[in-house]
């Protein structure tokens, strides 16, 4: 796309799970418990997380809490929560 305003076009492709996880920087893993079910059923949860330059984190996830989430994603990875951006998109009518 020479001289061209627009960044190169993003795309999630499938590939090797094993191949990932050799040239992964980092890896989370654990279990989560959800006390109430409710939500189980009315919300699915995803997220896309692009990192920054200086260790920066901008995520994009379907959460109602971004605050939490951005607390959250700095305690798991021991980045300052002051650089991770969490972005939601309007839920809703």
């Amino acid at each position: 796309m020479a001289e061209s305003f627009y960044e190169p076009e993003f795309a999630i492709t499938k590939g090797s799970v094993e191949e990932g996880f050799e040239s992964a920087d980092h890896i989370v893993s654990g279990e989560v418990h959800v006390g109430g079910q409710e939500h189980f059923y009315l919300e699915t949860q995803a997220s896309i997380v692009v990192p920054k330059e200086g260790g920066e984190m901008e995520i994009f996830t379907s959460t109602q809490n971004a605050h939490m989430t951005q607390i959250a994603v700095a305690m798991v990875t021991g980045v300052p929560a002051n650089r991770i951006a969490v972005r939601v998109k309007r839920i809703g009518k």
